[in-house]
């Protein structure tokens, strides 16, 4: 077995992600992701196969939406498949500990998967036995780096874009045309003195919609 650092951390581990299903597809890889890939290549070596998969080009995937990894092992080499459970004993120690922490959803190898919905290794039944190359999915928490993993390897979530406040035309969201403009526009009550104050959003971007 190869020797991985374990990271300690003072919060406890996250709850498995088993809601973050394919939605569509964006064609961006997402910061976790990066992350989480470049950890692996540089500890336990293997190849970087790739995350995003086109738009259109088969079923819907995770990859669309640039939350899985294929990591490329020969199922039929003994050093491959040493790193691979390398990696998985890391994940899977402590209950899981990592994986959460990581906000992963499942894995696929050498005719096997691993998924939080399960908790355990069962026979993989889909047609591509992946002997050539592990595919790891994450949840949207986890591929944004909004889990707790990241902050160990460094990882800044994505800032969405400050969002304008509301203001009428020719006017300032600080004067009392808005309070024309609001009338105008047959808006009253909440509605009006909403337009007062600058809004605020936060909202996760890039989710739209081998294994």
């Amino acid at each position: 077995m190869i020797s991985l650092p374990r990271p300690t951390f003072d919060t406890p581990a996250e709850s498995f992600d088993v809601t973050s299903a394919s939605e569509g597809c964006d064609g961006e890889a997402k910061p976790g992701v990066l992350a989480f890939r470049d950890f692996v290549i540089e500890r336990l070596g293997g190849a970087d196969l790739g995350i995003v998969r086109a738009c259109g080009v088969g079923k819907p995937s995770d990859h669309h939406e640039g939350r899985a990894w294929d990591w490329g092992l020969n199922a039929a080499s003994d050093d491959d498949q040493e790193r691979a459970a390398s990696l998985f004993d890391w994940l899977l120690t402590d209950d899981a500990e990592l994986w959460r922490r990581a906000g992963l959803r499942y894995v696929i190898w050498d005719s096997m998967l691993w998924s939080t919905k399960a908790g355990r290794w069962a026979k993989y039944q889909g047609p591509n036995p992946h002997t050539d190359h592990v595919h790891i999915s994450l949840g949207w928490a986890g591929a944004l780096a909004e889990t707790s993993l990241y902050s160990w390897l460094d990882v800044a979530p994505p800032n969405p874009p400050p969002v304008d406040p509301i203001t009428p035309p020719g006017g300032s969201a600080s004067d009392g045309s808005w309070l024309l403009w609001a009338a105008l526009a047959g808006l009253t009550g909440v509605a009006a003195i909403g337009l007062a104050a600058p809004q605020k959003s936060r909202s996760r971007l890039g989710k739209p919609g081998r294994l």
